[in-house]
């Protein structure tokens, strides 16, 4: 939960950054929208929703124990 907590810290600063440094707006907000991604893979438990990797462990709970998919 801390990390989440500091990701969002992070997305936060650099969103205020964007408005008052508005000769580098673009790059503050592409650095908010990496912490935003951060926060997100943490909350999901290190799913990641971009691109629909799963960790190993998970894959294996998803197939049950026949190994079909149970899980969308």
């Amino acid at each position: 939960m801390n990390k989440i907590i500091e990701y969002r810290a992070q997305e936060q600063m650099c969103r205020q950054r964007a408005v008052f440094d508005q000769q580098h707006r673009h790059y503050w907000l592409g650095q908010a929208e990496m912490w935003w991604h951060k926060a997100q893979d943490e909350i999901s438990g290190g799913f990641n929703v971009r691109t629909g990797a799963m960790p190993a462990a998970a894959a294996r709970l998803a197939r049950g124990p026949d190994g079909g998919q149970t899980l969308a």
